[in-house]
């Protein structure tokens, strides 16, 4: 028996407060349909009338692809979390559409997919 398990690759919109991006936290929330309450230390953070949450400076709000909306410091959030280079992710969403492509029998593919992996993985 296994007992070993490796957390799933996931993609979340993250959003860390600082203290000056409150607006930003706040739309967010709304999106959400929650409340906060700024205290300029902390944002008590309401749903249906009852606290859901107490986001302090150095949060991370996160919206995985499952649409829900959660909450985790900064360190929690760090160990679970990394940022996208965008370019890469470009690649691989190119490298998923010729996969695609090969499935519908174009010739040459191999050779074109072992060129943009070799760019990718640089």
């Amino acid at each position: 028996m296994n007992f070993t398990h490796e957390r799933r690759s996931r993609k979340a919109v993250a959003l860390q407060w600082d203290g000056t991006n409150t607006d930003a936290v706040t739309m967010l929330l709304a999106k959400h349909k929650m409340i906060g309450n700024n205290m300029d230390v902390y944002i008590m953070v309401r749903k249906n009338g009852y606290i859901v949450h107490t986001l302090h400076h150095g949060h991370w709000l996160f919206e995985g692809e499952d649409g829900i909306l959660r909450f985790q410091d900064d360190e929690k959030f760090k160990s679970m979390y990394q940022p996208i280079n965008d370019e890469l992710e470009r690649l691989r969403g190119e490298i998923e559409r010729l996969k695609a492509l090969e499935r519908q029998g174009l010739e040459n593919f191999n050779l074109l997919l072992e060129a943009m992996n070799r760019k990718a993985h640089k």
